[in-house]
């Protein structure tokens, strides 16, 4: 969320990916804050042990030194930034009536054989 992408390789393919989360180490942007970089190097450690939050209290990390915890915890602090109301209210809220059917091969005219059997074992 703070760059706008993964710090690991991202593409097409799954396996890749997770290969990536599970061996390589997080590429972050050099122009990242100090702190943020630093948190996130923390947040995204290979060994779930030594992660922040785990080995140190995260409220203590140097990103967070403008946050009044207490404040925060009884609900007193304002948050940095407020939709205006109109946002906010239902009536700008309108879902459509979808009807669409929620698996993802209901409503084609042509599903491959090996999709049809593998979601033949997934159905409930």
């Amino acid at each position: 969320m703070a760059t706008g992408q993964s710090p690991f390789c991202y593409g097409p393919i799954k396996r890749e990916i997770f290969k990536s989360i599970l061996t390589k180490e997080p590429e972050l942007p050099s122009w990242l804050d100090a702190d943020l970089k630093h948190l996130l190097e923390r947040l995204l450690r290979k060994n779930p042990d030594k992660r922040l939050g785990v080995d140190e209290d995260i409220r203590d990390h140097p990103f967070f030194t403008t946050i009044d915890w207490k404040n925060l915890e009884l609900k007193r602090e304002q948050p940095p930034f407020k939709p205006f109301r109109g946002v906010l209210e239902n009536d700008n809220l309108q879902w459509p009536e979808d009807k669409t059917p929620l698996h993802p091969a209901d409503g084609f005219s042509y599903t491959s054989p090996s999709w049809t059997r593998m979601t033949r074992r997934i159905r409930l």
